[in-house]
């Protein structure tokens, strides 16, 4: 992970420039313009998102990035089966 960026934007820092991929711009300008850098392992990573374990016959409500409550419906699921954890979000339930 690293922090970068420490000098204006060409035209403001309020609009950033259209991404392209040359090698400069993906490879040389990030250590360039990089701050600091630090290493980080699997043991350091946490999943951010809430244990709604899934369970049958539960309604859960529509994901719409336009709802702003959407940060008090259930509309995501998590399954943690041993091997892998999956979070699963509801785009459709017939309601």
């Amino acid at each position: 992970m690293y922090a970068a960026r420490h000098i204006p934007y060409a035209n403001s820092d309020t609009i950033i420039p259209t991404p392209n991929n040359s090698i400069r711009v993906v490879d040389t300008d990030v250590y360039d313009n990089m701050i600091f850098a630090k290493k980080v392992s699997s043991a350091d990573v946490v999943h951010m998102a809430k244990k709604n374990l899934w369970e049958s016959n539960t309604h859960y409500s529509m994901y719409d990035h336009l709802d702003g409550d959407l940060e008090t419906k259930n509309f995501f699921i998590t399954v943690d089966d041993d091997t892998e954890y999956n979070v699963w979000k509801c785009l459709f339930n017939k309601s």
